[in-house]
């Protein structure tokens, strides 16, 4: 019989009282109102958010569908379009009467229904075509904008090429708008943190990647609020994506009106050669009703289910990765022998690690350090002509095979320095050049299959993509050249894709810098930023990113026995990296073998609904906690960390997501112990954590009884 009881070790349930404040059967539960709106934003709701309320509604699908009606389907007969751009000086949205527009239904399946929009204008040889969709299991709508020149001579001059040029008036001029922004991979501790603010009336916001990043300092996504009536609990918005991966910007600004907003690529300003073609970015607006997390958590499911790669048909699973970075200096000084037999240490170890991971350095390096990019050969005296030994070894030890590129930098006295008609700078490859593109295409993907590449690694460490895009441009055809490339970019991913069946792409740009919409198409963020290990740091990110990226990785080093449990539970992410000296100490190994148990058997969790439970912080003497949620069966788990200075001796979190009615059963996966709550309880009284000693990680898991 399994023990369970009222009062645990390291928890309490908080006073399971039989009424509760939304009263004793039936209706919503109703909860008290939060102490600061503006620092609780994401639990600043007036009722318990409970299970089956998660799922898109009708009014959300409606809500989109009549969107795009409006705005795109039938915009010429309600005189406006989302988007906009000028030829010499002339706004397409202001003078949209004088166009032409052909609307076509040109795809559909159990995902989404497609359309074209083809937009001509007499004695105007630019033609504009906009490729929208509207997505059947989720409230979603997404576009893009393309430009051509039909002609037979340059175009005129476009500029402002804006994908999203939008006014939000869906409620009256006293109607309090909120607004919600995500900081990008920054390096730090605020790095994917979100910003919540009230937009007041003239109130200016302005957004943008960095040096050609698209999450660099800024994620291109943005949560807009405001209460309605009629809408559920008086709440609506619009979760906003920019998919550009180049320089993006965005501007919102809080008008008598509504909320105007623009964005698209920051620096445009061209003409089209004849037959040439330019692209807006990939917007998408998911549409909702009720609550702010709640939408969040709409949008991670959107990502993971539909959107991110999938492999064998199904969205990605939990990772772990082992590798020889501490001994190997990455893999400066990797060889064959020493990889093959590292993977056997590990097997032999009983560490059931799904991938093996090389990174940089295992290529000739000219300087003697591993950013000397150019050479994408084996270091012949280290691996012979391939590194398909290696990959052989790990498949045979039941590991997926990683290995690091970096084909885009480029340095002196390599290979690819000496295909000088392929470089758009002396460090640059040139990817907006046709047939450098088809060069690289065909040389990593021969390279892939040769090494027996499973996961394709890129990274991007230039300190500006945009420096050597605006060198390789002439002055009078601003941002073709970052344009060309951004597509071309693209397309060599897909060429990847299409011809290495069963790849999987990680888009690493010194971290998760690559963050938006086309790239997360075709790409998963292994490693989202090069901060890394320090567990406060890499806590801060978690609580961040996980608002909107549902599968991204990290790493973990520490291996101290008195700290390894703290560490690898602040560092566990949807793909967790392992820098771990494994050789023949059992008591060591044994120590990883637990951290692994762990990770398999509740790791799902991080790939569901998430709820942050505490307030933002990077403070050391505070705690932090997090929710995860799986809306399918309402299990899921409770992490919840007691920083190194903190004395605070216990706290109570509100629980999200679950079953009023049903008797749940919270387990300390530490200590065994265990109390029954019903849902109504663990949402409006919720459960007090007890953590007596500072610099410990708890865990918690919960399910139905």
């Amino acid at each position: 019989m399994r023990l369970y009881r009222r009062i645990a070790l390291t928890f309490i349930a908080a006073a399971l009282l039989l009424c509760t404040l939304g009263g004793c059967s039936g209706g919503a539960l109703k909860l008290q109102a939060v102490a600061d709106p503006i620092e609780d934003y994401f639990r600043d709701r007036p009722y318990a958010l409970e299970a089956g309320q998660t799922d898109p509604t009708k009014a959300e699908h409606k809500r989109a569908q009549q969107w795009l009606e409006q705005y795109l389907l039938g915009c010429m007969e309600n005189g406006a379009v989302p988007f906009d751009f000028l030829i010499d000086g002339e706004s397409f949205a202001q003078s949209l009467s004088s166009w032409s527009c052909d609307v076509q239904e040109t795809g559909a399946d159990d995902v989404k229904i497609d359309y074209t929009l083809d937009f001509t204008k007499p004695d105007q040889p630019v033609t504009a075509t906009v490729y929208a969709s509207l997505y059947r299991q989720w409230p979603v709508v997404e576009w893009t904008l393309w430009l051509e020149n039909t002609g037979d001579s340059n175009s005129g001059v476009i500029t402002e090429l804006n994908g999203l040029d939008l006014t939000v008036d869906a409620a009256d001029e006293e109607t309090e708008y909120n607004l919600t922004t995500f900081f990008g991979s920054r390096m730090n501790t605020v790095a994917f943190k979100p910003n919540y603010q009230v937009m007041e009336p003239g109130k200016t916001v302005s957004l943008s990647g960095s040096a050609g990043k698209p999450s660099a300092y800024w994620a291109p996504y943005y949560n807009l609020q405001w209460q309605e009536k009629g809408a559920k609990w008086n709440k609506a918005g619009m979760l906003f994506s920019v998919g550009w991966s180049g320089q993006w910007s965005a501007k919102l600004e809080r008008t008598d009106a509504g909320v105007r907003m623009e964005a698209g690529q920051e620096r445009f300003a061209s003409y089209l050669e004849p037959g040439e073609r330019a692209r807006g970015p990939l917007m998408s607006i998911l549409f909702y009703e009720q609550d702010f997390m709640r939408s969040q958590n709409l949008f991670r499911r959107f990502m993971y289910e539909t959107v991110m790669p999938k492999q064998d048909g199904q969205p990605l699973q939990n990772m772990t990765a082992g590798n020889t970075s501490v001994q190997t200096d990455l893999a400066r000084l990797a060889t064959t022998e020493n990889q093959v037999e590292a993977i056997q240490r590990w097997k032999n170890a009983g560490l059931n690690i799904t991938h093996w991971l090389m990174d940089a350095g295992w290529y000739e390096m000219p300087g003697g350090t591993w950013v000397d990019t150019g050479n994408w050969d084996p270091d012949p005296s280290r691996f012979g002509d391939s590194m398909m030994p290696i990959s052989e070894a790990a498949h045979a030890a039941g590991m997926d095979y990683i290995l690091w590129y970096e084909p885009e930098r480029v340095n002196a006295n390599t290979d690819f320095s000496e295909r000088k008609e392929y470089l758009l700078t002396e460090n640059m490859f040139d990817l907006s050049n046709d047939e450098a593109l088809q060069f690289l295409c065909e040389y990593i993907t021969e390279q892939i299959q040769r090494n027996g590449v499973d996961v394709y690694r890129q990274d991007c460490n230039f300190s500006s993509l945009m420096e050597n895009w605006k060198e390789g441009e002439s002055e009078d055809r601003i941002g073709m050249v970052e344009n060309k490339y951004v597509v071309n970019y693209l397309k060599f991913f897909d060429y990847m894709l299409e011809h290495c069946p069963g790849l999987l792409i990680d888009s690493c740009a010194s971290g998760g810098r690559r963050i938006e919409m086309e790239t997360n198409r075709r790409s998963v963020v292994l490693w989202r930023d090069d901060a890394c290990y320090e567990p406060t740091l890499t806590q801060c990110q978690s609580y961040g990113i996980n608002f909107y990226v549902p599968y991204s990785g990290h790493g973990t080093i520490d291996t101290a026995p008195e700290t390894i449990k703290y560490a690898f539970r602040s560092n566990m992410c949807q793909s967790t990296w392992l820098a771990w000296v494994v050789d023949d100490n059992e008591e060591q190994n044994a120590l990883y073998r637990a951290r692994l148990d762990e990770f398999y058997k509740y790791g799902h969790y991080l790939m569901e609904d998430y709820y942050p439970l505490t307030r933002f912080s990077d403070a050391t003497d505070v705690w932090m906690a997090w929710q995860y949620n799986d809306p399918d069966d309402t299990s899921g788990i409770i992490q919840v960390f007691k920083r190194p200075d903190s004395t605070q001796q216990s706290d109570t979190y509100l629980l999200s997501g679950l079953y009023k009615d049903r008797t749940y059963v919270v387990t300390d996966i530490d200590t065994g112990a265990a109390v029954e709550a019903t849902g109504r309880q663990l949402m409006t009284e919720g459960l007090t954590v007890t953590i007596p000693d500072a610099f410990d990680a708890k865990l918690f898991h919960y399910a139905v009884k």
